[in-house]
């Protein structure tokens, strides 16, 4: 589990953590993304840029960390209670959402402004707020 957090750690101080190093910026390339066109059969056609994949690594990423479990059975992050069967361009939608409507964030770095995006598209149960 350690090892687990540890990566997570790296990668979310790694180059992509650089590459998306304010809302401005994890804005700005998520916005594609977010207004991709998905399929009949509910795959999404992801523009074939750099910048979308910075945008779709960067949520890898916070899906990876927000899932982390410490041993004692609570989050090491802040708990993101997004339902099963949401999608990751449902996620990015909501961040670009968010973002967009809060301008007076976007020189902060993303990840809180990504957990708070989240937190209010999907509150937590009061059973989930452990």
């Amino acid at each position: 589990m350690h090892r687990s957090l540890l990566v997570a750690a790296i990668l979310l101080s790694s180059g992509l953590a650089d590459a998306a190093e304010s809302v401005a910026t994890l804005l700005s390339v998520c916005r594609p993304v977010a207004e991709a066109k998905v399929a009949s059969d509910g795959t999404v056609r992801l523009p074939q840029t750099f910048d979308a994949g910075v945008c779709w690594g960067a949520f890898a990423t916070y899906q990876e960390a927000f899932s982390l479990i410490h041993p004692d059975g609570s989050p090491y992050l802040p708990k993101v209670c997004t339902p099963r069967g949401v999608k990751r361009s449902q996620e990015i939608a909501v961040f670009v959402e968010y973002a967009t409507r809060h301008p007076e964030r976007h020189h902060e770095p993303p990840i809180q402004a990504v957990i708070d995006a989240l937190q209010a598209a999907f509150p937590c149960s009061t059973s989930d707020k452990k």
